[in-house]
């Protein structure tokens, strides 16, 4: 499936196979235990390992920057390395750089401070489709293979369809550019009296630590394709929502990093009763992930929680349950997008010549296409 592996770049963007194994690494938490000195193991449950491609090819986490810091004399054909990801490194993890090793084909990550040392290895090679790092054993061999758009590609699962149109949230730790056909919005504001969350579009480099609305060119993901950069554009200043890197419940490890939802004061990306793109209170695209709290039988409790890598609008416990989603351009306008037949009032309509067509009028159905005043408010009928 995945090309020949070249010998690592002084930086670049690679992901990260276990030879026997098969399972590819996914940076799945931000916390670590660290090393422990007397053991000489390391806490790496952070690294998740997964073998089924359909769900390794649209996980951001997947995909590490590896920077070359110096070559090391330590052993032949090796180089001391800072491979970070989703926000952090395996520095900030376990307080160590990696050493990286060629041996042959494939290559060993590993760091040694005393004693013997310690490898990098996939925990089990058992037939599981999930299992995480560990610094025992003997998978140790890995296949470093830099990102590409032909094979080793990321690509962009959409979660979303809207007058034909697919889209998905999308938050990463690093920048990148995407697909011809494929766009980015920000959000930018939230307005809550008006119903609404307004975005902006981003075009060019994707800034790292960007949350973006992704419109997507079909629902292969191959066709939805991103490509990370080394250089970043600034992060929007205005940018109105939360990005979330994780959403890991695992009782193996004991690694549990979720974000828990909540839907008084959130709001997700879905498609709204009108059938509009808007932000919403429903749970179709949440996680259910475990948490460590147990309940009375032993068990560990789980929760709805934000999906790996996307992101939430916070609003206050007032905000409608709805939020449709609408260009800069037309919230500048003072258009607001309504359904022919979910609200309940009565309504005055004029055209923008101000004629008027409805008075006291139950329901909006049978108006044309266009856009109205209606109670004194600008509306558009689609």
């Amino acid at each position: 499936m995945l090309s020949a592996h070249a010998q690592l770049s002084d930086k670049g963007y690679y992901r990260i196979q276990n030879v026997n194994t098969k399972r590819w690494m996914s940076l799945s938490d931000n916390t670590s235990t660290g090393v422990d000195n007397v053991s000489m193991t390391a806490d790496c449950g952070a690294l998740v390992t997964k073998r089924i491609w359909e769900d390794v090819v649209a996980d951001p986490g997947s995909i590490f920057f590896i920077e070359k810091l110096a070559d090391s004399s330590i052993r032949p054909n090796t180089i001391e390395a800072n491979v970070s990801g989703q926000g952090t490194s395996i520095k900030e993890l376990i307080n160590y750089t990696l050493l990286i090793t060629k041996v042959g084909s494939a290559y060993r990550a590993w760091q040694q401070e005393k004693g013997q040392p310690v490898m990098l290895c996939d925990q089990t090679a058992e037939d599981y489709d999930v299992s995480s790092v560990i610094t025992t054993g003997d998978n140790y061999a890995w296949n470093i293979t830099p990102v590409d758009a032909s094979t080793n590609y990321f690509g962009v699962k959409p979660t979303v369809t809207v007058g034909g149109k697919k889209y998905a949230a999308l938050f990463t730790g690093y920048p990148y550019t995407l697909a011809e056909g494929m766009k980015a919005y920000y959000i930018n504001k939230v307005d809550e009296a008006r119903g609404v969350a307004v975005y902006k579009e981003l075009t060019g480099v994707i800034p790292a630590k960007t949350p973006v609305l992704v419109e997507c060119v079909s629902d292969n993901v191959k066709d939805n394709l991103v490509t990370p950069v080394i250089n970043s554009a600034a992060i929007p200043a205005d940018n109105a929502a939360t990005g979330i890197y994780f959403c890991l419940g695992d009782k193996w490890t004991a690694h549990y990093n979720s974000t828990k939802f909540d839907a008084t004061t959130m709001r997700v990306l879905a498609v709204s009763a009108a059938g509009k793109l808007a932000a919403t209170t429903a749970t179709d695209n949440l996680s259910t992930v475990a948490i460590k709290e147990k309940d009375a039988s032993g068990q560990r409790k789980t929760i709805t929680a934000i999906p790996a890598n996307s992101w939430y609008l916070k609003v206050s416990a007032s905000a409608p349950k709805e939020l449709t989603l609408m260009s800069a351009d037309e919230y500048a306008t003072g258009i607001t997008h309504v359904s022919n037949s979910t609200d309940k009032h009565t309504y005055d309509v004029y055209t923008l010549q101000g004629v008027q067509v409805k008075k006291n009028a139950a329901s909006l159905d049978n108006l044309p296409q266009g856009i109205y005043i209606v109670n004194g408010k600008k509306v558009v009928i689609k």
